[in-house]
């Protein structure tokens, strides 16, 4: 996958937080869905995600929860300041649905922004992310690419057992 096919198809009715690659869905001002993009499921080999309760409220920044690789585990940051609704719990059960449908049925959490006028403050227009992203994301792009496909055609899970 180049940087360009990445961002031809990411979807134009969503906003974008360009420091964790996660895409957002204002349903209503009371209702918004966060979702991981394409590059990052698909390249960070996801096995097991982890949200927090609902209720649990988080600022910015907080963790949302966590999502685990065959390599570590991260947090998943919460873009604004916002309540949990609920996790998916069908990606809680097959992660793989966050790779084969991150802009569908593969999302991630359902919150309620705290704020949402000042929420949208922080968040990327798809056109924005684009141009942001062929602007500054190529070179870390094509990067993490070659790596991630040279990573699969290494990775042996036998070789120390």
């Amino acid at each position: 996958m180049t940087l360009d096919d990445f961002v031809e198809g990411l979807p134009d009715d969503l906003l974008y937080v360009c420091d964790t690659d996660l895409w957002i869905r204002p349903e209503s001002d009371a209702l918004w869905v966060i979702g991981a993009n394409a590059f990052v499921t698909k390249h960070g080999k996801f096995l097991i995600f982890y949200p927090k309760p609902e209720g649990h409220v988080a600022e910015r920044h907080a963790p949302l929860g966590a999502m685990e690789t065959w390599k570590t585990a991260f947090g998943i940051e919460a873009p604004f300041d916002c309540e949990i609704i609920r996790g998916n719990p069908e990606v809680a059960s097959s992660v793989q649905l966050a790779v084969a449908d991150p802009y569908g049925r593969g999302w991630l959490f359902e919150v309620r922004p705290l704020d949402p006028s000042e929420s949208k403050k922080s968040l990327m227009t798809a056109r924005a992310y684009k141009d942001w992203l062929r602007d500054h994301a190529r070179s870390q792009f094509e990067h993490l690419s070659h790596r991630s496909t040279v990573d699969e055609l290494q990775f042996d899970p036998y070789r120390n057992a």
